[in-house]
């Protein structure tokens, strides 16, 4: 229960232990914090000298100033991928950790939370209810368990901040003000209670996502447009440490400087012409010629040697097909999916209405049930899971981070059982290892229907092909873009061409609004969240 955030008093009917003893025992996750290994931490003595460029050591000397002398500042560290963000983080908590002091790392999504030792989602750590307001706090009660771990920490670090709803990080701050009222008489005047807190994030990636949200609704919804930005420092990472790596040509870091600052300029939006947006050539060596339909041409491109290859997980973890709509996406699966030899198994969903306070005038009559099966949301299961052995999938749900088992996680099918489905992990820090995944009840609210629907079903998808916002994170060989439809938002075009280091990598086909062939793709840039 401690790995799932949970214990005894969140199940009613069952026991709880007496307070009086629960006041001598030892709180269990100071005591995880404080216990990092060898194998986690660099106690050489030379970890003083660890190779900072410029501008991380201003950003590590400012953070750690700021720790040991109680000034409780919050920074906002920005720079785009391969600048060092993840590096820095390391260095500071490897620091703090061997002075046998307490480090929060979290991140908005599941599957950065997966490049650090002990980093969780930030809902997972500090309780973020789901569907925040101006006036929500996080589920912490003071005196709690989670409550003590934030008294004796002195850092917190956020990255990809950008991706969060700024009402989540107002929730902590508020939860943080009243919590640090035991220790700090002034804690509600100060932002976080006076706590140091580093945010880390590239504005050039997506913002948080909001339903049919308009370009102001989405900008405002970040943190820049928070009452708390004011309060940041913004330290700048602009060096790209990907250019100090050991390359064999010259050619080669030359071709890595050039899609980096090509990526820059798509990222800035200093290509666009009218409002943000624009119409950028792709270049011909990574332009997919159309022979037949969109689909089969980005997949010879992508996965042409799919059935003779001999390492099939190799193959699969270093490549994808992205798209910006799921509509695409779930076409793209459904074609891989028959060319791959073997047996095609179906898993059907059990779909139900939740009737609580919020539904209280929905019946399970209301509804069909063939309804409630053809309901589709991006994050959420399909009624119907078509799988092979072979085939890859991706999780949709953050199960136990502690075991690699995040939103986002790649796998590999090995056994379609009747019961459970048989998967080796293919990325982050649990490569290789297999897990039995069971049948989960999962619940999404509609609120154009104003219900929320239970679907018990595995918390996977096919994972040949997935969304741009879905691959924030992912890091690939062989990318295929398939603009079938064009992007839609803010930074999406930007965060689909970064997940390759390189052009070689890369291939895109585009379509115009009738369906044809193009050689330009469209770019979406809400200038303003820079200024």
């Amino acid at each position: 229960m401690e790995r799932f955030s949970k214990s005894l008093a969140d199940f009613p009917g069952l026991p709880v232990p007496d307070q009086c003893l629960r006041s001598h025992t030892v709180n269990r996750l100071i005591d995880m914090e404080m216990n990092y290994g060898p194998d986690d931490l660099d106690c050489s003595e030379d970890r003083h000298s660890r190779p900072l460029n410029g501008e991380q050591q201003i950003a590590y000397d400012m953070v750690l100033h700021s720790v040991y002398t109680n000034e409780g500042k919050c920074f906002f560290v920005d720079g785009f991928g391969g600048t060092g963000k993840t590096f820095l983080w390391r260095a500071i908590c490897e620091q703090l950790r061997f002075e046998k002091r307490i480090v929060l790392c979290v991140a908005s999504s599941g599957i950065a939370a997966l490049l650090m030792v002990g980093r969780r989602t930030a809902h997972s750590r500090f309780h973020i209810p789901l569907d925040c307001d101006t006036k929500s706090t996080c589920n912490i009660e003071q005196g709690s368990e989670v409550a003590e771990l934030i008294l004796n920490a002195s850092l917190i670090i956020w990255d990809e901040a950008l991706m969060a709803h700024k009402h989540n990080i107002e929730a902590l701050d508020r939860t943080l003000r009243d919590i640090f009222r035991v220790k700090h008489v002034d804690s509600e005047l100060k932002p976080f209670g006076g706590m140091t807190i580093v945010f880390g994030g590239d504005f050039r990636q997506t913002l948080p996502i909001i339903t049919k949200g308009t370009r102001t609704e989405i900008v405002n919804s970040s943190i820049k447009r928070s009452y708390l930005w004011r309060s940041m420092t913004v330290l700048k990472l602009t060096e790209n440490m990907r250019l100090k790596l050991p390359l064999s040509e010259a050619s080669a870091r030359l071709a890595i400087s050039n899609f980096c600052k090509w990526l820059l300029e798509i990222g800035d939006g200093t290509n666009s012409n009218i409002f943000g947006e624009s119409i950028i050539p792709i270049p011909l060596h990574i332009c997919v010629p159309r022979r037949s339909d969109p689909i089969p041409d980005i997949v010879a491109e992508i996965y042409g040697q799919l059935l003779s290859t001999e390492n099939m997980s190799t193959y699969l973890v270093e490549r994808a097909i992205l798209a910006p709509h799921n509509d695409t996406v779930a076409a793209i699966n459904d074609y891989v999916l028959g060319l791959f030899l073997g047996e095609e198994v179906s898993y059907f969903s059990s779909d139900s209405l939740e009737i609580d306070a919020k539904n209280q005038h929905v019946e399970e009559g209301d509804y069909t049930v063939e309804f409630l099966n053809s309901l589709k949301n991006g994050n959420f299961p399909e009624h119907e899971l078509k799988l092979k052995l072979g085939c890859p999938v991706i999780l949709l749900r953050n199960l136990d981070q502690s075991t690699g088992l995040c939103n986002g996680t790649r796998m590999i099918v090995k056994r379609l059982g009747k019961w459970f489905i048989e998967v080796q992990i293919l990325t982050g820090t649990h490569v290789g290892d297999t897990v039995f995944l069971p049948r989960l009840s999962l619940s999404v609210h509609y609120k154009s229907l104003n219900f929320t629907l239970v679907r018990r079903q595995y918390p996977i998808a096919l994972s040949y092909a997935m969304t741009i916002n879905k691959s924030q994170g992912q890091t690939l060989n062989h990318v295929g873009i398939c603009f079938q439809r064009q992007v839609f938002s803010h930074g999406q075009l930007y965060v689909a061409m970064s997940r390759v280091t390189s052009k070689r990598g890369l291939k895109i086909l585009s379509c115009d609004s009738q369906g044809k062939p193009v050689k330009t793709m469209q770019n979406i840039v809400f200038t303003e969240i820079f200024e």
